[in-house]
């Protein structure tokens, strides 16, 4: 994807380590779920983590085209065009990284390529619930 060569393009000129991350949206935690075990495993000191995004890329690879001119509806998701970054250490002040839980794809057929809610909701509810089992987070006791 386009996204991503730009990333390769700018990641030569630093001379680093580099892992180049495509998960669509879920770029920005994948990437940080990376970066904090290769941290937590000792092969690294400090792991930037980034993400960014531009709109007409996404839009033209993955829905219709933008010179396409079509009209979306008033439901349809947008990509934004931003940027993000974040520094992992072993140590220091600040959020901490304590699970990850990799999500699996849940393909329920959605065909409308404005509506991403939908396409992605059953996935998130899977990925949630299966982190609130794993850790044993979520569950209320009452006394």
């Amino acid at each position: 994807m386009n996204q991503i060569i730009s990333a390769t393009f700018a990641a030569r000129d630093i001379a680093a380590p580099y892992l180049g991350v495509f998960g669509a949206c879920s770029t920005s935690m994948e990437s940080l779920a990376i970066a904090a075990m290769i941290v937590d495993a000792g092969g690294a000191k400090y792991a930037m983590a980034g993400t960014t995004s531009h709109n007409c890329s996404v839009e033209k690879q993955f829905r219709y085209p933008t010179e396409y001119g079509s009209q979306k509806p008033a439901t349809a998701q947008y990509t934004i065009t931003g940027s993000g970054c974040a520094v992992v250490s072993s140590s220091g002040v600040g959020p901490r990284i304590t699970h990850a839980t990799i999500g699996r794809i849940q393909d329920m057929g959605i065909k409308d390529p404005f509506n991403m809610g939908a396409a992605m909701a059953p996935a998130a509810a899977d990925t949630i619930t299966a982190h609130f089992r794993d850790t044993g987070r979520g569950q209320r006791t009452t006394t």
